[in-house]
């Protein structure tokens, strides 16, 4: 800790005082009365009407002005949006180009010359088939499980040591993370593996 720290304020060590002498109560235990806090009836009720938590729906792609854009009804919802704010989408980008940002997206990792050639040349016959193909390929490899099995492992706080004075190693952490990279790659729906977490040990298919 640095030697030379400023003192807290008068007003600030009068608060810890009084604070202290109520027997250091811990204010989520007991909020305090506050006239602009929302009662929490009415806060769940807000809260319930999220989209997120809306019942899943089937919607008609809303009519776009540029029908020819995409043939995707999913970018029907999104060129409504910016047509509606007098947008128009960006030219497509180059054959090479949308490749690596595809192997970027699914694997985090730049596509060989090779491989960025063989797209470019097949996608001058056959756009949309040669990025189906590419993107069935890169999504059967094994770098797609490592690259977004990471999201996942950050979430849960994953370490690989302890990080505490002399920052010992943590042994067999890495069972768990090639555990959850193979999770990524077989497609393990995410209800399946939250069960996995809560109860590994007595789900077979976990421990394969």
């Amino acid at each position: 800790m640095p030697k030379k720290r400023p003192k807290l304020n008068d007003a600030t060590i009068a608060n810890f005082e009084k604070w202290i002498s109520l027997g250091a109560p811990d204010p989520r235990d007991h909020p305090a009365a506050d006239a602009r806090a929302v009662p929490w009836a009415r806060l769940l009720a807000e809260r319930k009407t999220w989209w997120s938590l809306q019942p899943i729906h089937r919607s008609e792609p809303p009519a776009v002005r540029d029908a020819a854009w995409s043939p995707d009804p999913v970018d029907r919802f999104l060129l409504a949006r910016m047509e509606a704010a007098g947008l128009a989408p960006a030219p497509d980008a180059d054959a090479r180009t949308i490749y690596r940002r595809l192997c970027f997206a699914l694997t985090g990792l730049p596509p060989s010359a090779q491989d960025a050639t063989a797209f470019a040349k097949a996608a001058t016959v056959n756009r949309a088939a040669a990025l189906a193909e590419a993107t069935d390929r890169l999504l059967a490899s094994p770098s797609f499980g490592e690259h977004w099995a990471r999201h996942w492992l950050d979430l849960v706080r994953y370490a690989e040591t302890h990080g505490s004075e002399g920052d010992p190693m943590i042994p067999e952490a890495w069972r768990y993370r090639d555990y959850v990279i193979r999770a990524f790659n077989h497609d393990v729906p995410l209800d399946e593996l939250i069960r996995e977490h809560v109860a590994g040990d007595s789900n077979p298919s976990a421990l394969e």
